[in-house]
């Protein structure tokens, strides 16, 4: 018996007296919501090595999930938790404050108070033309561009798409038109709108997705940029656009914000290119302030046999040598589940698995 403790204690001190470093490692503790494999399994440690773990099954698995890891199942807009990596200001105002410095002009963010996501803007322009045919409008899908006027020019503020800002067909006497190929048509607005440098009255509204203010013929799609800088244009979604279902209607509701007393025109907008699978769902409204809202309930425009490129934004005429680039109209936002631009798997595990 003897014999067999001094074995033991030798065996013990022999082991303490490995010159290697490196050996010395922390030993794994159950519950540390770690699964250290080899030593912890299953069945010895079943807190840190739970069996297969589905995410998006509805239960938050203790130990193995949690918010950061899968937002579906343990995660809960309006909780009080701004969730890094998932919730933002613009996915979720209840829980995250506006952050300066994250990309997004947001949550009354200007220029003035946030520089590093408000950049000026060029006084002649605020556009994206999206020109890959994989669909990259719809970065846009679901979101909410706003268009402030801001001396001689406008800002862009974002926001996620929650609601149209008023129900389609809602006011008293809307007027009505029939969704058709190249269709043009006249709305009175109700009111004075300024549009950079003009005033208006009435406008045009073009079946191919936007908006101009001289009643002329439909453009099909922007053939260069000289073209989309020869005049005053709204562009919700510029390119070929058909209806989508026989009998959609452009639906134009005039009415009064009630916060604000603002007069405004909300025009609905549906429509979809040629190769008839994508489409694209939305609202514009004119405010009498000259504020400009686009909120996009679905936008996934196909470039019409992909060589025609979908047009977003509000542009004006001016010198005709030079003109303003583009400007991404949402950058990358974690959580909005479009893997995009800068971002990847771990700058963004929400968006990019």
């Amino acid at each position: 018996m003897k014999k067999l403790l001094c074995i033991s204690l030798l065996s013990i001190a022999l082991l303490g007296c490995d010159d290697d470093d490196s050996n010395n490692s922390t030993l794994p503790v159950c519950g540390d919501n770690h699964c250290d494999a080899p030593a912890e399994n299953q069945e010895n440690c079943p807190a840190d090595c739970a069996t297969e773990v589905d995410c998006g099954d509805g239960t938050c698995t203790a130990g193995v999930e949690d918010a950061e890891s899968c937002y579906e199942d343990c995660g809960s807009c309006g909780d009080g938790v701004c969730t890094a990596g998932v919730e933002t200001h613009s996915t979720c105002p209840e829980d995250c404050d506006p952050v300066c410095g994250d990309g997004l002009c947001e949550g009354g963010e200007t220029h003035g108070t946030c520089p590093a996501d408000c950049p000026p803007m060029d006084p002649r322009g605020i556009y994206q033309i999206f020109d890959d045919y994989l669909l990259d409008s719809q970065d846009l899908d679901s979101t909410e561009l706003t268009f402030t006027r801001d001396g001689t020019g406008y800002q862009l503020v974002h926001a996620v798409y929650t609601t149209f800002f008023v129900t389609p067909g809602s006011s008293t006497g809307p007027d009505r038109f029939a969704q058709m190929d190249d269709g043009i048509w006249v709305s009175q607005l109700g009111f004075t709108f300024p549009f950079y440098n003009s005033l208006y009255t009435e406008i045009t509204i073009d079946s191919n997705g936007f908006i101009k203010f001289d009643g002329a013929s439909s453009n099909a799609s922007m053939e260069s940029v000289e073209e989309l800088f020869e005049k005053d244009r709204i562009m919700f979604g510029w390119n070929d656009l058909v209806y989508i279902t026989q009998g959609d209607e452009v639906i134009v509701d005039h009415g009064v914000e009630s916060a604000t007393s603002r007069s405004f025109a909300a025009i609905t907008f549906s429509g979809q290119t040629f190769i008839s699978w994508d489409e694209m769902r939305c609202q514009v409204v004119l405010f009498d302030d000259g504020e400009i809202r686009f909120i996009y309930n679905d936008m996934a425009l196909m470039q019409d046999d992909y060589t025609t490129p979908t047009v977003v934004g509000i542009v004006t005429p001016g010198d005709t040598t030079t003109y303003p680039g583009e400007t991404d109209l949402y950058p990358p936002n974690c959580g909005d589940t479009y893997c995009e631009f800068s971002e990847d798997a771990t700058s963004c595990p929400a968006d990019c698995t």
